[in-house]
């Protein structure tokens, strides 16, 4: 492993841990009126890019990292979409 390596490593980690706060928040609250369906849906696009380019270019940080944070992000932008609806049929 290249040091380089390690950089991608570190800001994986910090990266995911950064999100992981707000995906339990959220999660715990039910409370989604502050976060923009717009915003996840492109946010869940670039990350599986970022997927796609990591396993392209043979990086496994960008793949690992980008694949934890889209399984935090996905059920987001689900519970998004679920409790808008929700509160529109109430």
């Amino acid at each position: 492993m290249h040091w380089v390596d390690y950089i991608g490593y570190i800001a994986g980690v910090l990266t995911v841990s950064s999100f992981i706060p707000q995906t339990l928040k959220t999660y715990r609250t039910k409370d989604v009126s502050g976060l923009s369906f717009i915003m996840y849906t492109l946010f869940n696009l670039g990350t599986i890019c970022w997927i796609t380019y990591g396993i392209i270019i043979d990086s496994l940080p960008l793949a690992i990292f980008n694949s934890i944070t889209f399984v935090f992000a996905f059920p987001v932008w689900l519970m998004i979409i679920e409790y808008r609806k929700r509160n529109r049929n109430s």
